[in-house]
């Protein structure tokens, strides 16, 4: 799955990127700083999953998902649980608190795979090839 981090604080980032290299079957595309800056990399890109901070300066994470069209898997990581219920009635895959944990991260990541599975159960199991990349095998979508 091509993914891509939103969060304007550098650490949770960092944190994130790390989480993401420990998934084999997960593409990190870009890292922004910001949703507007993720807005671009959403056009320009086919990305299936977003990491996504909800209070950011210009635009927040949930006027972000408000603002697409076709939504991708959405995973938000927030300080602030007070907005998880508007996250639900936007369909998200999940939400998680900070700080971030390996193992709930990693939880929220198959519940995140499964649905994008479901939502692309019309293709065929053999519209995919398994890559070799930075030592890494990859199952790669036709």
């Amino acid at each position: 799955m091509n993914c891509i981090i939103v969060d304007d604080d550098f650490a949770s980032r960092n944190i994130l990127k790390e989480l993401v290299g420990l998934v084999p079957s997960l593409d990190l595309i870009s890292i922004c700083e910001s949703a507007v800056e993720a807005v671009q990399v959403l056009k320009d890109e086919p990305i299936d999953l977003i990491f996504l901070d909800i209070n950011m300066p210009e635009m927040t994470g949930l006027e972000l998902i408000e603002s697409l069209r076709e939504k991708p898997q959405i995973i938000l990581i927030t300080g602030n649980e007070k907005h998880a219920a508007d996250a639900f009635n936007m369909d998200v895959a999940d939400y998680i608190l900070k700080p971030v944990e390996k193992a709930r991260f990693l939880q929220a990541v198959d519940k995140a795979q499964s649905r994008f599975n479901l939502s692309a159960g019309d293709r065929d199991v053999r519209d995919y090839i398994f890559v070799k990349k930075d030592g890494l095998i990859k199952k790669v979508m036709l």
